[in-house]
């Protein structure tokens, strides 16, 4: 399995870098964009995010972003039935261009079934690590 997730990572190198380039942006407290949202979790679980000094954790309350800092902190509320959780920047992605963040599956799970497998949210900045 952990041999499947570096594999994954390693295509997710080479074929989506441009799209996982971080730009630079201004951010600020109470930024706010809407999109998609989905999770990962299991095959990814214990491989090194992109923030490099921690390993993903399925369990933990976190996200990847494109560009907002990491350690930033998000409040993610689902749209269809107004659930929020609160979680923390740790990661890049995601790959697909009309999705706006990638969620742990903990904090998907807290604001909807995992086997939705795709939501649409609005994402506020709560803290923002510069």
């Amino acid at each position: 399995m952990k041999r499947v997730a570096a594999i994954m990572m390693i295509i997710t190198l080479f074929t989506g870098c441009s799209a996982l380039h971080v730009k630079k942006a201004k951010y600020f407290v109470g930024y706010s964009e809407s999109g998609y949202a989905t999770w990962y979790g299991k095959e990814f679980h214990g491989v090194v995010t992109a923030k490099k000094d921690e390993k993903f954790d399925m369990n933990a309350m976190t996200t990847a972003h494109r560009t907002i800092p990491f350690n930033t902190m998000l409040k993610v509320t689902n749209k269809q039935n107004g659930k929020s959780i609160v979680v923390r920047v740790n990661d890049r992605g995601p790959s697909k261009e009309e999705r706006i963040v990638d969620l742990s599956y903990a904090a998907f799970k807290k604001i909807a079934d995992p086997e939705a497998g795709v939501i649409p949210v609005e994402i506020e900045i709560i803290k923002l690590e510069e």
